[in-house]
């Protein structure tokens, strides 16, 4: 595990962002339902997050992965979903 790189934005920002995603089941956003177990920078510089869904076979883990798209592409360059199904 990795530093931010330069200029990269705090984790409360970034957590601020995904306050955005929307799971479209419970229509209730991932940082509040505690699907995001964290967040680090890995050796090349991309952020890594380490997510859930609230169940294995959700059938929208793609809309979600969407949406944090979304909500990341204009700060962060890279990034990654960890699915952990194990917290």
């Amino acid at each position: 595990m990795s530093e931010a790189p330069a200029g990269a934005p705090s984790q409360e920002v970034i957590e601020e962002a995904l306050m955005n995603v929307i799971d479209p089941e419970l229509g209730v956003n991932i940082v509040d339902l505690g699907l995001l177990y964290g967040m680090r920078w890995n050796d090349e510089g991309a952020l890594v997050l380490d997510m859930t869904l609230t169940t294995a076979a959700c059938p929208l883990q793609d809309v979600i992965e969407e949406q944090v798209q979304q909500n990341l592409e204009t700060m962060i360059d890279e990034w990654h979903v960890n699915w952990v199904w194990m917290p």
